[in-house]
């Protein structure tokens, strides 16, 4: 019988030419992803009787398990613990047990949430990187990122790949993020303080291609140095505007407003 989305219970009465045994068991299923546990407290009563506990945790470093039993000639008591330890050119990593084949995610990036075929299976640690076990050898791996969590300033080609590694080893995937140090968001006005028109064309001294100015003035802007001059199109005239910048790899920066004289 379900109790809820993650519990069962079952037992079961039994009668024989020996004697009656009676067995009620109580459990919850780990999924085998970082974080989750499992549970199972069972009990069989005949004329003598048999109390265990079982309980397991995955974490993204291996998985801990442990077992008690109790009967009328005593208890007893074991614990497990079951991982992996990688070594390779991008460093050294521990994770839950390797059966087929793995792959070391490199995000570049910590606390990036990593998912295998849809699935979430952990986040990226202070490097930047995972280590991802339980793909299938030869076949292949949907391996993705969750975007949510990378600072505003950051750039990637792509959230998911393909992998097909070989029986028994692994792969380096690397979605090759990068921090656009020199970008900000510039908020621009003209003289009388109005936001610049969406659609309008800023042209960055040195960069032949314009930034495109969206609502409330925004514009976004890349190849920004300390000091930036800026020229805008306002249908039949232009204005100028001189933009100071400070680099900043962690948060993107807004600068502004700006008034375009």
């Amino acid at each position: 019988m379900p109790l809820g989305k993650t519990m069962q219970t079952s037992s079961e009465l039994g009668l024989t030419g020996e004697g009656w045994a009676a067995t009620a068991t109580v459990s919850r299923q780990a999924d085998g992803r970082p974080g989750s546990y499992g549970w199972q407290v069972g009990h069989r009563q005949t004329d003598e009787f048999n109390t265990t506990a079982y309980g397991t945790y995955y974490s993204e470093i291996g998985r801990v398990s442990g077992r008690a039993s109790a009967t009328r000639a005593g208890t007893s008591a074991d614990a497990t613990v079951e991982g992996s330890l990688v070594a390779m050119q991008s460093g050294l990593f521990m994770g839950n047990t390797i059966y087929d084949s793995f792959a070391i995610v490199d995000v570049g990036i910590p606390n990036v949430e990593v998912k295998s075929e849809n699935r979430v299976v952990g986040k990226t640690g202070e490097s930047g990187k995972l280590l991802l076990t339980q793909l299938r050898a030869f076949q292949n791996n949907k391996i993705s990122i969750n975007p949510d969590n990378l600072p505003l300033n950051s750039t990637l080609s792509e959230t998911d790949v393909i992998v097909a590694p070989r029986d028994m080893s692994g792969v380096t995937v690397n979605f090759g993020i990068k921090s656009e140090s020199d970008s900000a968001v510039v908020i621009l006005t003209d003289s009388a303080g109005v936001h610049l028109p969406p659609g309008t064309e800023v042209r960055l001294a040195g960069i032949e291609e314009p930034f495109i100015v969206g609502y409330d003035g925004e514009v976004f802007m890349t190849g920004l140095q300390s000091n930036n001059a800026l020229t805008a199109d306002l249908g039949g005239r232009q204005c100028q505007a001189d933009v100071a910048f400070v680099p900043d790899e962690t948060t993107q920066a807004s600068i502004g407003p700006v008034k375009c004289m």
